[in-house]
């Protein structure tokens, strides 16, 4: 059989050499075999540093929107995505499709088009995104 202990030692601002110590966690196992009984004690340092908070989804875009400005944030699969601030950029955050017809209305339209929206990065999904993602899933599953 074997039984866990975890225990954490308090947080009393113990300075050692002008430095704070890191509060430290001790897990006792105790494990025993035709009756001899083994303790193994394990210790690690607590981080006060929370994991990273990613900060919220802005709304999902939307293919069909032509309303979209300059430095407007959108979401796409839990990752926000800015309508780039360059000149001309912004009229291209506003064509879902690429067709070849654009490039006769400015030489450079292809590079502005693909370059329209810049990734920022990461971002906590809402509940209803997380619904909206696992609709799809399931949906995926029954084809």
């Amino acid at each position: 059989s074997v039984e866990e202990e975890v225990e954490v030692e308090p947080l009393d601002d113990a300075v050692v050499g002008g430095a704070t110590e890191a509060p430290v966690a001790t897990t006792a196992a105790t494990t025993t075999t035709n009756m001899v009984t083994t303790t193994t004690t394990t210790e690690a340092p607590i981080t006060s540093e929370a994991a990273p908070q990613l900060p919220p989804c802005p709304t999902n875009y939307v293919t069909s929107k032509t309303t979209y400005i300059a430095g407007e944030h959108v979401t796409v699969q839990s990752h926000i995505f800015k309508c780039s601030e360059e000149v001309g950029y912004d009229i291209y955050c506003n064509i879902a499709v690429w067709y070849d017809s654009l490039s006769a209305q400015n030489e450079n339209a292809k590079d502005m088009w693909t370059n329209a929206w810049e990734e920022v990065g990461a971002c906590e999904p809402t509940q209803e995104e997380l619904m909206e993602e696992e609709a799809v899933l399931d949906a995926g599953d029954d084809a």
